[in-house]
């Protein structure tokens, strides 16, 4: 049973490592690039997630000076406030306004009340653990549930918006989020499941590590990207391509596709950096090769070039 506690343990710690650096990582963006503001929302909702993991390791604990039922209500509080957290990041860090009733309405009925009264009144006075999550749980998940419904309508509402084929930064944000939000559609019924508390560790926070990772890679390449362009103009150097590029009738989203193209970037980083979908940017390359009257990337960067040998 130590044994068994101890791996438990190293468990959680590793888990709140990755939870730190995850959290760690998105403040500092956010202080570099302050516009962001998702990643301090999302700073905020790792918070109350390290801080949900740190309380089921701690409590319940029949050694520590506090009541057993103390101990309860701060466990299943903090989980509680946790699963109040999401619908509150998605509206105020995606703008989600479908999410507005449920914050101001709905996560105080459906969660406040149920542990106010199931937690804080009924098990002090006595009353069955077991038989108090199995009644005060049904409202919360179906309710959580349902929340997800709402979710799915507004992201689906937002792809109709942007276009199911173009690329928008904040609608990949919230794509992530909403993955990394997903598992808890199952760690809802754990209650009722009786699962290893190594399964819910996981389950709880996985989607988050995964989307770090996820978001991690993703802000590489783009630097990768920045980096690259920087290498290939100078400012002198991009202000002659640019006039080049208008001596052939190259229109202002043409001359940026065209630089993108000629500094080796791929159709698809040209749509994220430009927020075009594919389709978009292949239109824009076949009107300036058109225009420039040329067939492959190398002929048209050869009359494009600063030097002007083309």
């Amino acid at each position: 049973m130590q044994l068994s506690s101890l791996f438990i343990s190293l468990d959680h710690l590793v888990m709140l490592v990755l939870l730190f650096a995850g959290c760690f990582y998105q403040l500092a963006v956010f202080l570099y690039s302050p516009g962001q503001v998702w990643r301090i929302w999302q700073v905020l909702l790792w918070g109350v997630l390290m801080s949900y993991n740190v309380v089921s390791v701690i409590f319940p604990n029949e050694e520590l000076p506090v009541p057993l039922s103390l101990q309860y209500i701060f466990r299943y509080g903090v989980g509680f406030l946790l699963g109040s957290c999401f619908p509150l990041y998605f509206y105020k860090a995606h703008g989600i306004t479908e999410f507005a009733i449920h914050v101001r309405f709905g996560l105080p009925v459906c969660y406040g009340l149920p542990f106010l009264l199931f937690f804080v009144i009924m098990f002090p006075l006595g009353k069955d653990l077991e038989l108090i999550l199995y009644w005060v749980m049904a409202l919360p998940v179906i309710y959580t549930y349902s929340l997800f419904g709402v979710l799915s309508l507004a992201v689906y509402r937002k792809f109709g918006e942007k276009g199911r084929l173009h690329f928008d930064g904040n609608l990949e944000e919230l794509l992530l989020s909403c993955i990394s939000v997903a598992p808890w559609l199952v760690a809802s019924l754990f209650v009722y499941l009786k699962v290893d508390p190594w399964v819910e560790l996981w389950c709880t926070n996985i989607g988050f590590l995964l989307v770090w990772l996820l978001i991690v890679a993703r802000d590489v390449r783009r630097k990768v990207v920045e980096l690259r362009l920087s290498v290939h103009h100078s400012v002198e150097q991009q202000l002659t391509f640019q006039d080049s590029c208008f001596a052939y009738g190259l229109s202002k989203r043409e001359v940026e596709v065209a630089e993108l193209l000629c500094a080796g970037l791929t159709y698809r980083e040209i749509g994220e950096q430009l927020y075009i979908s594919l389709h978009t940017v292949d239109n824009h390359v076949r009107h300036i090769f058109a225009k420039v009257e040329v067939n492959r990337k190398m002929d048209l960067l050869a009359k494009l070039r600063p030097d002007g040998n083309g």
